[in-house]
């Protein structure tokens, strides 16, 4: 059997209303996350058991690298098996000019790259250096309230990137700078749950997160603010939901009418660190790569040849 450099796999699911789904987990005690039997939600943590699922696979030779990577929409996604299978142009491609070529590919810019930090229990953290809610950021300087941010954000388990959370989760000493941030780039103050128009909504800022050494990933308002339920039904006729199919980046939303009831999905509750779950990372492409100790970032389609790349992201992009 020759080893594969990759496996990719899609995920997709139909949209339906709410879809409670999970993976197999091998037990389960009753007990809380970290005091189950599984090694994460399909084996994938950091494990150094010979017999955890990515040394299994190399050890049978059908990958050659411990790595996988994962790319989440809110719809569905991918999963690849010893590496970014997203990093490649697609199978049986090729030339067609510069314009054609830029279509091809499923990244929307280079990797970025940042060191995996030690942590316990299988899970991946890397050093957060900054954090900002639009262009301010809530941990420099030497303002009381975000040097305690900064402080909190370093501490503890550090950035988690965990795929099997789905909301995300700042430290409780962030949240004076977080609302001082928003009220000033919003106009009005920061609720858990509240009703915007669209002009309003345009207004949220990105949230971004620096890595070390500067490697960042920007989270849109698109991900972190969830928008009251349609039926199904509704979803052909309504303009008042995501758009899926007819992006210019992954993260714009087409305008509705009147005021539209959101939830913000990030809360600043964590006692130290940070843990950034799936909603931080739609439409992130992120390599898991154990053998060199590191997780790469890169803006990414997930595979969706429907998403039409911005003419504002760069071309001629490199993977190493």
């Amino acid at each position: 059997m020759t080893p594969l450099d990759w496996c990719y796999i899609q995920l997709t699911r139909r949209i339906y209303g709410p879809v409670y789904s999970t993976y197999v987990l091998l037990r389960y005690n009753g007990q809380n996350f970290l005091s189950q039997y599984a090694d994460g939600i399909l084996g994938m943590g950091r494990a150094l058991d010979e017999n955890a699922f990515l040394n299994t696979l190399v050890k049978a030779k059908a990958i050659h690298r411990a790595a996988f990577a994962t790319c989440l929409t809110r719809h569905g996604g991918t999963l690849s098996l010893g590496g970014s299978g997203l990093a490649r142009r697609p199978s049986g491609t090729t030339g067609g000019g510069a314009q054609q070529q830029q279509q091809l590919q499923y990244h929307l810019e280079p990797m970025q790259f940042t060191n995996l930090q030690k942590a316990g229990n299988g899970l991946y953290a890397a050093q957060i250096m900054k954090v900002y809610v639009g262009d301010i950021c809530i941990t420099c300087g030497d303002n009381a309230h975000h040097v305690l941010a900064k402080r909190a954000f370093q501490s503890g388990k550090g950035g988690l990137l965990d795929t099997g959370t789905t909301d995300t989760f700042f430290p409780r000493q962030a949240l004076p700078p977080f609302q001082a941030a928003w009220e000033k780039l919003v106009g009005i103050p920061m609720q858990e749950v509240e009703r915007y128009s669209y002009e309003d909504f345009r207004r949220i800022p990105d949230i971004t997160v620096v890595f070390e050494p500067n490697t960042k990933l920007v989270i849109p308002s698109s991900s972190y603010m969830e928008m009251e339920y349609l039926p199904y039904e509704q979803l052909a006729t309504t303009t008042t939901v995501f758009n899926t199919s007819s992006f210019a980046t992954p993260d714009v939303v087409r305008p509705w009418p009147g005021m539209r009831k959101l939830t913000m999905r990030i809360y600043c509750d964590e006692k130290s660190g940070a843990v950034l779950g799936a909603n931080s990372l739609y439409h992130y492409d992120v390599l898991y790569d154990l053998e060199a100790s590191r997780l790469g970032l890169a803006r990414s389609n997930c595979g969706r040849d429907d998403i039409r790349q911005s003419s504002l992201l760069e071309t001629g992009i490199q993977y190493t």
